[in-house]
């Protein structure tokens, strides 16, 4: 094969792999689109309240891998459902709430990660005294942002820790680094007054 049919050649799988990328990445999105509608009508279907206690519901709306919950930082615009689980295919389409953390209204730190890239992308700009609201079809629950923290990815402590209610939101950092991140951004935020609005 001569060196211009080996270029050809060349370009032709290049342009192959190209393409087949574009048609993966369509497909996730597309993928995630139908995930944000499907659960977010089913979010909505369920409002109203049940007796049954935060965990039980959450619970039972993710059993199929479903959402039983938004996370909303209006000030940065932040709208993102909430599933179990931090496996890849959950942290595709939503936040992943961290197994063995409280669910919201229970004592003890509710941990939710996710990717830097996609839907925590605006804790780049988050600031101490920003509201957060998990909502739910039970009710919704606010906190207020109290502190930030960089720390390497084995420190689980900074969202195991103590029977305080309080919200983790955990992310790969720094925001800008290719490839897989180094560090880990955990924002942590208390209750705020009157944190429970059915």
């Amino acid at each position: 094969m001569g060196s211009q049919a080996l270029r050809r050649a060349s370009a032709h799988m290049l342009l192959a792999a190209g393409l087949g990328g574009l048609l993966l990445c369509g497909a996730a999105r597309g993928w995630a689109l139908y995930y944000e509608r499907r659960e977010a009508a089913r979010l909505q279907a369920a409002r109203g309240g049940t007796d049954v206690s935060s965990r039980d519901a959450a619970l039972r709306r993710s059993a199929g891998g479903g959402a039983w919950g938004r996370l909303e930082i209006e000030r940065l615009g932040v709208s993102a459902l909430i599933a179990e689980g931090t496996d890849g295919a959950t942290l595709a389409v939503a936040l992943g709430h961290v197994g063995g953390t409280a669910f919201p209204g229970e004592p003890g730190t509710v941990a939710l990660a996710g990717h830097r890239d996609t839907h925590l992308r605006s804790l780049a700009r988050v600031r101490v005294g920003d509201r957060v609201r998990i909502a739910t079809p039970e009710g919704g629950f606010d906190y207020v942002v109290e502190a930030t923290h960089v720390v390497a990815p084995e420190r689980v402590d900074l969202i195991r820790a103590g029977p305080t209610p309080r919200l983790a939101l955990v992310t790969c950092y720094p925001f800008g680094y290719v490839g897989p991140a180094p560090y880990r951004m955990v924002v942590h935020a208390r209750p705020a007054p009157g944190s429970l609005v059915r």
